[in-house]
């Protein structure tokens, strides 16, 4: 199903970051499949056997988080790995990745001209962004029409909780310990596209402190089966018709 937003054009040069509102990039037609893990809809593309192996692992571990939430599926996604963004792909971008869902295809690139939080990229980084890009997979997959009902930044504060909730301890804790004046969202409004497109790393520990704060897969699920609705933004300028989303 198609789900593409329409923004103005100053509010889409904010969203740079990350996850799901990257440009997608057309796989070449000789791509091998490489793994199917063990879900008999998925498949891994153009892998190394370690990657593959990390794959199955990271989807394993996206699709019991949600189980555990009471939201069983079988994912329906392609998973595709590449060596780095082409050079004439939306030059400036920065990028670890993003999820394709008109083809409902996560993509990663192995070398990323990122540095999250400050990071070096690293084996862990990568296999939590993994993650990252597997929990908006899994949204277009669990709701389907209802897709677009989520607001992009909402996407991306869910895809950011999970990712820190399923990282590994040590990488969590080093970038909350780096991170200490950072804390949750005070309120749900703050929650938007500017806190989002202008501050990604920010965003994302707020995102996962507010998580923690409000009951963790608690929330998710609240979020997910439309129990809270949330509060739209209030702009402090004139917004013309059109000028910040098509939902």
């Amino acid at each position: 199903m198609g789900t593409q937003h329409t923004w103005c054009v100053g509010l889409s040069a904010l969203l740079l970051g990350t996850g799901l509102f990257q440009l997608p990039i057309s796989a070449p037609a000789s791509a091998a499949i490489t793994s199917t893990c063990q879900y008999s809809q998925v498949v891994i593309l153009d892998a190394t056997s370690a990657e593959s192996a990390e794959a199955c692992r990271a989807l394993a571990d996206v699709v019991g988080y949600f189980q555990k939430l009471q939201f069983s599926f079988e994912p329906t996604f392609s998973i595709r790995f590449r060596s780095s963004m082409p050079a004439d792909n939306h030059e400036g971008r920065r990028t670890h990745g993003f999820f394709d869902s008109n083809a409902g295809t996560v993509v990663l690139f192995r070398s990323p001209n990122v540095t999250p939080w400050g990071l070096v990229w690293s084996r862990n980084l990568a296999n939590s962004f993994l993650r990252h890009e597997m929990v908006h997979a899994s949204l277009w997959h669990l709701l389907k029409e209802d897709f677009k009902k989520i607001r992009p930044e909402w996407h991306e504060f869910i895809a950011y909780a999970i990712q820190l909730d399923l990282m590994n301890t040590e990488l969590r804790q080093q970038i909350l310990a780096n991170n200490v004046d950072i804390g949750p969202f005070s309120n749900l409004a703050n929650v938007n596209e500017f806190t989002h497109g202008m501050a990604p790393d920010d965003f994302a520990i707020s995102s996962y402190r507010t998580y923690l704060s409000r009951g963790s897969g608690t929330f998710i699920n609240r979020l997910l089966t439309f129990q809270i609705k949330p509060p739209p933004m209030a702009y402090p300028f004139v917004v013309l018709p059109g000028e910040i989303s098509s939902q």
